[in-house]
């Protein structure tokens, strides 16, 4: 599949996760119904097909793609992530631990903070990067 032509929707795309997707070359093109239709390296990867269905829930019609295609269009959608994510990490290492507030909840809640006008909502899609990053640093400071 010529990827060039193909509108990536970023939301698709990050059904998978960012390593794996790296790893084994898979990029979501477009969800219809229950249908999953992903971009492969190596579409015949049964162990990736399966891991797909599973970490998805979708059922996966895999296409052929280019590798350096692939892993273009995958570096763009994750790279974004990333500097969302360093650009995050950097204002809460610059606000006073006083500020910072982690809840870990399905409901929404007020902030306990006084002046919500500093509350900043999480990206979906970085939830778990910035709860791995402020488990690590805590764990690591003295």
């Amino acid at each position: 599949m010529d990827l060039s032509k193909f509108e990536v929707d970023p939301k698709i795309a990050k059904l998978i996760p960012g390593e794996m997707a790296l790893k084994n070359l898979v990029l979501p093109l477009k969800r219809d119904g229950r249908t999953l239709t992903v971009a492969m390296a190596d579409p015949t990867n049964m162990g990736v097909l399966e891991d797909l269905k599973f970490i998805t829930r979708y059922d996966i019609f895999p296409v052929i793609a280019g590798e350096f295609t692939i892993r273009n269009v995958l570096e763009k959608i994750f790279e974004s992530t990333e500097a969302q994510l360093g650009n995050l990490l950097k204002s809460i290492e610059n606000t006073d631990d006083s500020e910072v507030e982690v809840v870990d909840t399905k409901e929404p809640r007020r902030s306990a903070c006084h002046d919500d006008s500093k509350v900043q909502p999480v990206p979906a899609s970085l939830k778990a990067a910035v709860f791995a990053a402020l488990t690590a640093s805590t764990i690591a400071a003295p």
